[in-house]
């Protein structure tokens, strides 16, 4: 696992976010199956899929949402 915080993800990204407190990820996924709590979860859209489609499922487990 590797752990970061909200403030590396965005710096890494040039992202933005509307939350203030500096969060601590425990690691990152694309793939809701394999997803826990704590985890960034970032969705990516492909040809034959969208991860957009599954955020309630990574919401449901007490992750964090990321877009793409």
């Amino acid at each position: 696992m590797a752990e970061f915080t909200l403030s590396q993800v965005l710096e890494a990204t040039q992202g933005t976010s509307a939350h203030t407190d500096n969060i601590k990820f425990l690691d990152v996924s694309t793939d809701t199956r394999t997803i826990e709590s704590g985890f960034l979860f970032v969705a990516l859209k492909g040809d034959t899929f969208d991860g957009h489609d599954f955020y309630q499922c990574g919401y449901r487990k007490r992750c964090y949402r990321g877009y793409r």
